[in-house]
């Protein structure tokens, strides 16, 4: 008797036997032991057949499997790879009889370990940027090694973090955390120590913040605050993650205050960022009002805020940069043109009044 598992792309459904012949499909035949008629074999085709003299119902449903549990280690779920290369780079170890325990006893030396595409395994301190945790669904593939295991996919790795070593990245738990409970009606929060600086978008090409990163379940603006105290900047994003760093990255801007809408899985009456948005905060700024800005510089006049012109540059005469720009600096360099504006922070541009109103500035 041949039986089929059926696979639905519906994440929610387990996978069913049925009896059917393998001409009517596109599959991979095995024949099993009876004894092994539960192990769930998933193939490129989406479907494995069990040949067995067993006496078997022709619809079956699978469990599916649990997370493994590993002494010394918390289990800490599904990861992407990060932005730029591996999630974990220390060190590098493949078997095609690899198990998680396999995985651990490479690692012993580090923090971290991650199981990927069946026989990987890396090795690590922390994460890199942009490796963040994901759907536990992502990470679908058994270890060789014990069909029991799950050992992460295609660019996903299932994560172990040392018990011990939980101050460096927060210890989120996979086994033990609570999931969050959301609500609509958050409002933001400004802890003593520091300055909330609004909702912010992710940079181009990656994080806003890079430095560090740490994840929880529970996560709360004030244990942000804790894990990136050694940082000028800190930003809570997505319910649970938290990101650190002493500057912003290129293209992180400030966003809508209603972007930023997702509770905190910790403490749902704080706001912890959205979907690729951050709430940021500072260390050590004052709250006081800023100064009002320059209404003249030299022989220069204050005209207001421009946007760029349609299809290029609002000033196109030249361009100046320097990570300690201030007005005045710009002023002195365009002391040959009618225009300058400054720009990002670091940018000084120039040009004559015909260049500006040609070229669609507003």
């Amino acid at each position: 008797m041949l039986f089929c598992i059926l696979f639905s792309k519906d994440s929610g459904r387990e996978p069913l036997i049925s009896a059917c012949s393998p001409s009517s499909y596109h599959c991979l035949c095995h024949r099993c032991p009876a004894d092994m008629l539960h192990t769930l074999i998933a193939t490129a085709a989406g479907c494995a057949f069990f040949s067995s003299t067993v006496q078997a119902s022709p619809f079956q449903i699978f469990n599916k499997r649990a997370a493994t549990a590993l002494a010394g280690y918390n289990n800490q779920g599904c990861y992407t790879e990060a932005t730029s290369g591996r999630a974990l780079t220390g060190n590098a170890y493949f078997s095609d009889s690899m198990t998680v325990e396999k995985c651990a006893a490479a690692c012993s030396s580090f923090a971290w370990f991650g199981v990927e595409y069946g026989r990987e395994c890396y090795c690590g301190d922390s994460p890199n940027p942009g490796s963040v945790s994901t759907a536990d669904s992502d990470c679908s593939f058994t270890c060789p090694g014990n069909s029991a295991e799950m050992c992460g996919a295609g660019y996903r790795l299932n994560m172990y973090q040392k018990a011990s070593d939980k101050t460096k990245s927060g210890g989120n738990d996979k086994t033990t955390s609570a999931s969050a409970t959301a609500s609509t009606s958050s409002t933001d929060t400004k802890p003593g120590k520091f300055t909330a600086k609004g909702c912010y978008t992710e940079a181009t090409n990656g994080r806003a913040l890079i430095s560090k990163t740490y994840y929880d379940d529970a996560m709360t603006v004030e244990k942000c605050a804790s894990a990136c105290s050694a940082y000028t900047y800190f930003g809570v994003e997505y319910y649970r993650e938290c990101y650190c760093g002493n500057n912003f990255q290129a293209g992180s801007n400030p966003a809508p205050a209603s972007d930023c809408n997702h509770p905190c899985g910790g403490d749902s009456s704080e706001l912890c960022g959205g979907d690729n948005r951050l709430n940021v905060y500072t260390f050590g700024e004052k709250t006081s009002d800023p100064a009002p800005a320059k209404t003249s510089v030299g022989d220069y006049n204050f005209d207001g805020c421009y946007t760029e012109a349609t299809n290029s540059r609002a000033l196109t005469g030249g361009v100046y940069y320097d990570d300690a720009m201030t007005v005045e600096k710009c002023a002195a360099v365009c002391s040959g043109y009618t225009l300058f504006g400054v720009e990002y922070a670091r940018e000084c541009r120039l040009s004559f009044p015909e260049h500006l109103l040609h070229l669609g500035a507003l």
